[in-house]
């Protein structure tokens, strides 16, 4: 169980992370976003889209968006 606790915290505050960069940074909003990784980032780089999508379902216009779901 202490794994997932792990995970979700580590996907929201990623999730923070690339909202408050984005915010920082708006010239980067409109380019194509992806996520990738190697390792236990097969763990991390779903669960990361996963939050992204559902959070973006549920606001008009997203911070994070992106052509594609994965």
């Amino acid at each position: 169980m202490g794994i997932w606790i792990l995970l979700s915290a580590a996907e929201e505050d990623s999730y923070v992370v690339l909202i408050n960069w984005f915010e920082r940074f708006p010239i980067y909003k409109h380019r194509d976003f992806y996520i990738a990784g190697e390792g236990y980032a097969g763990h991390y780089v779903p669960q990361l889209s996963q939050i992204i999508y559902e959070r973006n379902i549920r606001v008009k216009n997203p911070v994070l968006t992106s052509r594609d779901y994965w």
